[in-house]
């Protein structure tokens, strides 16, 4: 990773029928949540719409008019488009809750926070739908471990081998497990051509979440 921080600029399309956003719009709030659960800290910097459709590369035409447009910190922005969108404002805090739990700094939670109530909502309202993201993130988490335990067994069962953490290993011995390798593989893609030479592509991740795409 080389930064901590992004900003987006939507195109300020015009949205389709039936739709609230354009397609830039759209876009950015897809690619903002996903930099979100990722840790980034995300902002958007938004055209006027005052302007009509705008791409980011024609809009900027200086550095003056760059800096002289607001920057926008996402969630509150994304609150805003939401109930642009026709949500009420309980359904609002519930979708930007959902965000939250993937914050691990209670001084970042309680930062989002005190931004959020200056929009919607309270702070003990918001405590409460955070509260809420973080009960159902819990039982999706559990639910998603039982699935790949499950997986697992399976594995075990039918090739006398199971993966995890990145890790694959070998039957039972006693009561342990024999690790085989620090890795796992997840195929891509098999191509082949006239020649009989197929050609099988890899993604292989190493014990420390390290991934670097391979070919057989």
């Amino acid at each position: 990773r080389y930064t901590s921080s992004i900003t987006f600029i939507p195109d300020t399309d015009e949205p389709k029928f039936g739709e609230k956003l354009g397609i830039g719009f759209q876009k950015v709030i897809r690619a903002g949540l996903l930099a979100l659960k990722m840790g980034f800290s995300v902002s958007v910097k938004e055209i006027p719409s005052s302007d009509g459709k705008e791409d980011a590369d024609s809009y900027f035409v200086n550095k003056t008019k760059f800096s002289s447009t607001r920057v926008h910190d996402f969630l509150p922005w994304y609150a805003g488009k939401l109930l642009e969108e026709g949500k009420s404002e309980s359904q609002v805090m519930q979708e930007i809750a959902k965000v939250l739990v993937y914050r691990d700094s209670q001084l970042e939670l309680d930062t989002a926070i005190d931004q959020l109530k200056s929009a919607l909502g309270t702070k003990k309202l918001w405590n409460t739908a955070l509260q809420e993201a973080k009960t159902a993130k819990a039982q999706k988490d559990a639910d998603e471990k039982a699935s790949k335990e499950a997986v697992s067994l399976e594995l075990m069962k039918k090739y006398g081998f199971q993966q995890h953490r990145d890790n694959y290993y070998f039957e039972l011995v006693g009561d342990k497990m024999v690790q085989w390798s620090n890795f796992v593989m997840k195929p891509l893609f098999h191509v082949r051509d006239d020649n009989s030479q197929s050609l099988r592509i890899f993604e292989i991740t190493n014990e420390f979440g390290q991934s670097q795409i391979i070919e057989l």
